[in-house]
């Protein structure tokens, strides 16, 4: 008996052509992929009538969820969302500014690059400076409320001449894993592991909010409002001590166009709904492989990149990491050392991604 995809190829062939319908990376993954097969969504589904005629139950059953998988494609081709870089070039999905690649998101292992990925020149030079691996120890992925929120580094403040070492992050982080009332939720803590090929945990609780930004941030929030907070870090959940605080840089900043790079743990975007598309972006990307410790260099934009930096607060900065939401509150290292000289906060679709100066962040506290 031939199976159903052969059947339905055989009842699309006067439609799509046999030389579209033989291409073996279709046949092989079983999965609607290309362009041609994202426009004809609707079509395949009118003419489910027809062939179930000629399908057994079982098969007709896989015939419908193949084609409910490819009007989800479909869906996300039309909003641009999910398209191959080739045919994209540079899109902007959330957080993601760069999709050809350049701009990569190096999976980490004990506190290093893995050697699962090919190492960018800017990740290794990056690890040829003082700070960095100190840093990237001390970053860790925030839970709240039973998920995964973002991300935060363990650092050490000064303020009216006392220290304050606690978790910084973005208040909007924060936010995602307290009541209104500032109240942590009882299973807010912080793991300082969390590492694609890495075993075990290094979780500490997170028992309140030392300090924070004065405005509460909202979907409505300009791109420059002031966006941190301190978390104050509670009892261990493992056996293992706190990692050392990561070196700060309150110097002079650098200027647009400099080298940065991002230590977080970006998440999968709540659009993606595959992991196994090959040809998505997200999956050249990140491999399906989401919520783990990566570090992502970028650039500084300049006015010539995003015009809307010159109106921007002297505090806050555009750069084109490859980010998702869960690595909002990640620190952000400068090439002056490795050492952490701002946070990540997130990125908006036209503007590009959003960092705030940690100078800055000192001077409110």
């Amino acid at each position: 008996m031939s199976s159903a995809r052969e059947k339905m190829d055989r009842l699309l062939l006067p439609v799509l052509g046999e030389a579209h319908l033989s291409r073996q990376s279709v046949s092989e993954r079983g999965r609607i992929t290309d362009a041609r097969w994202y426009g004809s969504a609707m079509l395949l589904a009118a003419m489910l009538d027809q062939s179930k005629g000629e399908l057994t139950d079982i098969e007709g059953l896989r015939l419908e969820q193949e084609l409910e998988r490819s009007g989800e494609f479909a869906a996300e081709l039309i909003r641009a969302r999910d398209v191959p870089a080739s045919a994209a070039g540079s899109v902007e999905l959330q957080a993601l500014i760069e999709a050809d690649g350049s701009n990569p998101a190096t999976l980490l292992l004990n506190g290093r690059p893995s050697i699962r990925n090919a190492l960018d020149t800017r990740v290794r030079d990056f690890f040829l400076l003082d700070g960095t691996q100190e840093a990237v120890l001390a970053t860790g992925r925030i839970f709240g409320n039973a998920r995964h929120v973002g991300t935060g580094v363990l650092v050490r403040l000064e303020k009216n001449g006392q220290s304050l070492e606690g978790v910084l992050t973005a208040r909007h982080v924060a936010q995602a894993m307290s009541h209104r009332s500032g109240a942590m939720f009882a299973d807010a803590a912080i793991d300082f592991l969390g590492e694609f090929g890495g075993s075990g945990q290094n979780a500490h609780t997170l028992t309140g909010i030392l300090e924070c930004s004065a405005d509460e941030i909202t979907d409505t929030s300009p791109i420059d409002t002031f966006d941190y907070a301190l978390l104050k870090v509670g009892p261990p959940l493992s056996e293992r001590p706190l990692p050392s605080p990561a070196s700060i840089d309150i110097r002079p900043r650098p200027s647009a166009g400099g080298q940065i790079a991002i230590v977080g743990y970006p998440a999968k975007p709540e659009h993606v709904r595959s992991n196994l598309d090959p040809d998505s972006v997200w999956y050249r990307l990140f491999e399906g492989i989401w919520n783990v410790k990566r570090m992502m260099p970028a650039r500084i934009f300049t006015p010539a990149d995003r015009p809307e930096v010159s109106t921007l607060d002297a505090r806050t900065f555009l750069h084109n990491a490859t980010t998702t939401q869960g690595a909002s509150g990640g620190p952000i290292l400068t090439a002056a050392g490795g050492r952490v000289g701002a946070i990540h906060l997130g990125g908006k679709e036209t503007d590009g991604n959003t960092g705030q100066w940690l100078s800055s962040i000192v001077s409110d506290l």
